[in-house]
């Protein structure tokens, strides 16, 4: 996927390989037909292979020759209440007088990872093996799951002597639209020239509608008066992507179609959007630009700041003692935005609070039409305040908040030209379902005592998530600063975990820097609050003093991080994450170490490396032919100038 997206429109940002938290779970199934071996895979017991030339069509299949029954398992992220349909093609190569019946078996788990149900798929009705090349495709659906986790595996009965092939599972959301949304490259849909592209999500019954057999296409209204059709670049079963001139479009706003045809002519689903090719930027105080650098006053601008909860005079006063350039305030005020303006810190103001049906909604949001009323009049007072940075109007709301939040971005959208929506999420696999309810996306991973994976998913789901938004959108991301042991429920689950503690120096700086390499152009760790209302004395001003420090290295090298893109980079190991920026003092390279070992690594740029200063960090250094050698220890972090 990676390759195909590079190969159809510039991404803003040079990525080494997606997805490469190994505790991350993926809302699609990955490697289905063992085409990339067992990547995705668990590692396969005894009596279970990957073998060459015997699957579908002459492709790698897995094959069961005796030994422990259960196959290898992918774990899938998955929505509670949803039912979903999974299976693969099966083909048995029967022993002497034994009619073997294998499954293909979903489980899914709770958080604490205790199985909650399970589901089997067994041969359909309307097979013909004969037609197959013995093949048989199984198919199951399973009643609503009651989990966050899923795993896919293939089963059969014990002491079976038969081969039994298995080939292209599936595993897809039952009776999700076909076509989602349509998603542009281009802030706010507007465009005055340049290339821009334009994705749609997609929910395709790949059994039942093979790709090769549909027909889908982008329609445009052009420059001349006439319409346009473009196939797009990209087509899988879960998105289509295509990049046109924003040149060949009408004048104005016109719109952007998007149609799904089966073999036969059937519509599957469409989709449109309305974009707005301009004849001059529209002026706006903060907007974002072609490489999802936030622009303030005509200005490049790394946010940089923390959560806090209300800030009084005597917050500030310390607050603006350290790196910071913003703020993100819970309980926000005019006087609190007043102090910020003057202390010389943005202001990202909570409008979460007023989405009816919200964990901590305001008095006065409980309908929608009472929301929005308050809403509209809160904006209205505050849309003109200088220290205004953006709106924050999702904090980790679950899916069925999604009409609601794309009404709320509508109407701040409408109402405020002149500042981003930023949202933050913990379910990397719920990011694109929300695409169109945010211009900006926060992940917040928090993994130093949590169980939701290593602290490798710093990068893990910032990557996953730039992923799902084809690379389109900026990310401000909220890395962890604050301790797990705060939480008093997170203490009665976790009682003794030694991992309930503030992150490491180490720890800290790690997280800060995985997800800059993973493209976000903005942090905002949470939380100030947390650290003053927890610790105190010697306790906190240690805290504080890693804090200030370490965001302190990413002030110092704002000039850096908001460079262009620079070259790609070949020879990462997986635990090795890197980005390249293409600054006025020649190629800067991020390095970091995402392991709790030290990592050895030769890397190498187009043309080689003139040389190799670190400037943050240590552990990289030019070869006599130009590579790059790293020597980086357990969470090592580098930024090093390469002229």
């Amino acid at each position: 996927m990676k390759a195909q997206l590079a190969a159809c429109f510039a991404v803003a940002v040079a990525f080494s390989a997606l997805c490469r938290a190994a505790e991350f779970k993926h809302p699609h199934l990955r490697n289905a037909g063992f085409e990339s071996g067992l990547e995705e895979w668990s590692t396969p017991e005894s009596g279970w292979k990957l073998v060459s030339g015997e699957g579908r069509g002459g492709s790698a299949t897995l094959a069961y020759e005796g030994g422990v029954t259960a196959g290898p398992t992918q774990r899938l992220a998955v929505e509670s209440g949803t039912r979903y349909r999974f299976g693969a093609w099966v083909k048995i190569v029967r022993h002497k007088g034994e009619k073997p019946s294998p499954k293909i078996v979903f489980r899914w788990f709770s958080w604490e990872d205790k199985l909650r149900g399970e589901a089997k798929a067994e041969a359909v009705v309307d097979n013909n093996p004969d037609d197959t090349d013995g093949w048989v495709r199984y198919e199951g659906l399973t009643p609503p799951v009651n989990g966050p986790y899923a795993d896919i595996l293939a089963e059969v009965p014990a002491d079976t002597k038969s081969r039994i092939l298995f080939d292209d599972f599936l595993f897809f959301a039952e009776g999700g639209k076909p076509v989602g949304n349509i998603l542009a490259s281009a802030y706010r849909n507007e465009a005055v020239s340049g290339m821009v592209g334009f994705a749609v999500e997609l929910n395709i019954n790949t059994v039942r509608h093979p790709l090769a057999g549909l027909k889908p296409r982008f329609v445009f209204e052009g420059a001349s008066g006439d319409s346009f059709e473009m196939k797009p670049c990209v087509f899988t079963e879960h998105q289509a992507i295509v990049r046109v001139d924003a040149a060949r479009l009408k004048k104005g706003v016109s719109q952007v179609r998007f149609t799904l045809d089966a073999a036969d002519g059937q519509q599957l689903g469409n989709a449109q959007l309305a974009f707005t090719h301009r004849d001059a930027p529209m002026p706006r105080r903060v907007t974002i630009d072609e490489y999802n650098r936030t622009v303030v006053d005509g200005k490049l601008f790394f946010p940089l700041g923390m959560f806090a909860g209300g800030l009084s005079e005597a917050e500030i006063a310390d607050y603006r003692k350290g790196p910071f350039n913003c703020v993100l305030c819970y309980s926000p005020s005019l006087k609190a935005m007043d102090l910020c303006q003057e202390a010389g810190i943005m202001f990202i103001d909570n409008v979460k609070d007023y989405v009816p049906g919200s964990r901590w909604v305001i008095k006065g949001c409980e309908t929608k039409e009472k929301a929005l009323a308050m809403l509209r009049s809160h904006i209205e007072k505050v849309a003109r305040h200088p220290a205004l940075l953006a709106w924050y109007t999702n904090d980790e709301a679950p899916q069925s908040f999604l009409p609601i939040l794309a009404e709320f971005n509508d109407t701040l959208h409408a109402l405020d030209p002149d500042h981003p929506t930023y949202t933050v999420l913990d379910r990397p696999e719920h990011v694109r379902s929300f695409a169109h309810t945010f211009d900006v996306i926060g992940m917040d991973p928090y993994p130093i005592g949590n169980n939701r994976g290593g602290i490798d998913i710093a990068y893990g789901w910032a990557a996953v998530a730039q992923d799902a938004m084809y690379a389109f959108r900026p990310m401000w991301h909220v890395p962890q600063a604050y301790s797990w042991y705060w939480w008093e429920a997170r203490r009665k689950i976790a009682a003794g975990d030694p991992d309930l503690r503030f992150p490491t120096r180490e720890e800290f700086k790690s997280m800060l820097w995985q997800p800059v390499a993973a493209g976000a152009n903005g942090l905002i760790p949470y939380s100030f609050h947390d650290i003053r209302r927890n610790t105190q004395g010697a306790e906190r001003e240690a805290i504080w003093k890693i804090v200030c420090e370490t965001m302190s290295e990413v002030k110092a090298h704002f000039q850096v991080l908001l460079s262009k893109p620079g070259p790609a980079v070949s020879g990462t190991p997986s635990s090795l994450v890197v980005r390249t920026y293409a600054a006025e003092d020649g190629v800067w390279l991020l390095a970091c170490n995402t392991s709790r070992k030290a990592l050895q690594a030769k890397l190498r740029i187009p043309g080689g490396a003139s040389g190799a200063t670190c400037s943050v960090g240590t552990g990289v250094s030019r070869e006599a032919d130009g590579s790059l050698r790293v020597d980086l220890p357990p969470l090592g972090v580098a930024l090093v100038s390469l002229k």
